[in-house]
């Protein structure tokens, strides 16, 4: 089967993670013939796959109904993936198939500011279109499809659950040395809780150091966020400023460097108001690293029964008992580390990969 891959205009992040993710592994089964239109940005193509480039400095919007569009029609190929939750609207005049990967609806909740204004607008105008003319829906976990029905009445059978996987990077530990490095590099206080992800108001940033607040003088933890820099982050960053003696912000680190800061780390922290994933809970149950994450959206279901410490989001009594819990009972911390190894065998981005493959093929 010829399929095609419609990527472009990627930002690095979860998006850009399961592309190259799934691509690599669409790339070695054998009954297909990947062809990837993108323009090389944030994402790795395989080198088996026919990889075709745009100008990365053409606009958006040329790439989408003109460049990619005219590709399309030239090689014909018998499908078509559209990762990033929407698709062109000339391309539905093309005949081959088109599948809309949804990663989540965070841009239909206005009260938890998920996405900057713009994006929002164009999203809520064209995630409901792409969704009810694509052909397949595939939709990263049972919450999104779920949501997909309910706010846009989408027949359920039009959808297809793919979930995610974690890279076997984080199962790895890192060499002593490789751990003394990112230690020294960061200057790291013992022991730590950490947060990696977007800083972002959906993310919950805000309530989580207000739960931190209200404990720090109970332990010894100090904090490490990373992540690219989002909006509307004053309060954020006023209050890490204000912590800074136990908070650290460190910008954007490699990903090379998150398996040691997960094995390093006393827990990873995630009460995400809103998820359609929630990809860094496996990475960190993959990195022997014990999981607080809210009892919301698709992150409960992603941590697997009794494999996390749940929290209601909005709650920063919940998120500071949960870390006081964490921070005293290791018996608790050693139970968690067992129960998100089990929980991890329901996730292989092959597993992804091949659903896709078979959704397009049907």
């Amino acid at each position: 089967m010829h399929l095609a891959f419609v990527v472009r205009g990627l930002i690095l992040g979860g998006v850009s993670r399961f592309i190259t993710n799934v691509l690599a592994q669409i790339a070695q089964i054998p009954t297909v013939q990947l062809t990837i239109i993108g323009d090389g940005q944030n994402y790795n193509a395989p080198s088996n796959a026919n990889h075709v480039l745009a100008n990365k400095y053409i606009h958006k919007l040329q790439f989408d109904y003109w460049h990619s569009y005219q590709l399309l029609k030239k090689i014909q190929p018998q499908a078509a993936i559209y990762p990033s939750n929407v698709i062109p609207l000339n391309h539905f005049g093309l005949p081959h198939k088109k599948l809309n990967v949804m990663h989540d609806l965070g841009y239909f909740e206005p009260k938890i500011n998920a996405y900057p204004f713009l994006d929002t607008l164009f999203m809520r105008t064209f995630m409901p279109i792409s969704c009810k003319k694509a052909n397949t829906v595939l939709a990263v976990s049972e919450f999104t499809k779920q949501d997909i029905v309910h706010r846009f009445g989408l027949n359920p059978d039009k959808i297809v659950v793919i979930n995610e996987g974690v890279e076997p990077i984080f199962r790895i530990k890192p060499n002593p040395e490789t751990l003394q490095i990112i230690q020294q590099k960061y200057q790291i206080h013992h022991p730590f809780w950490f947060y990696a992800g977007s800083i972002s108001p959906r993310k919950n940033l805000l309530r989580l150091l207000q739960a931190f607040q209200s404990i720090m003088h109970q332990i010894p933890h100090h904090l490490y966020i990373t992540g690219l820099i989002g909006w509307d982050i004053k309060p954020v960053m006023d209050l890490i400023e204000q912590l800074k003696h136990r908070v650290h912000l460190l910008g954007h680190i490699p990903e090379t460097e998150l398996p040691g800061f997960y094995h390093l780390a006393h827990a990873y922290l995630y009460p995400s108001l809103y998820e359609g994933f929630g990809l860094p809970i496996l990475e960190a149950q993959a990195a022997n690293c014990p999981v607080i994450t809210a009892n919301t959206t698709a992150c409960a279901t992603t941590a697997g029964n009794n494999s996390a410490l749940l929290v209601n989001p909005l709650s920063t009594a919940e998120i500071a008992q949960a870390m006081l819990q964490l921070a005293n009972n290791e018996q608790l911390r050693q139970q968690l580390i067992l129960s998100g190894q089990a929980n991890l065998a329901k996730y292989s981005w092959f597993t992804t990969a091949q659903t896709m493959v078979n959704a397009a093929a049907n």
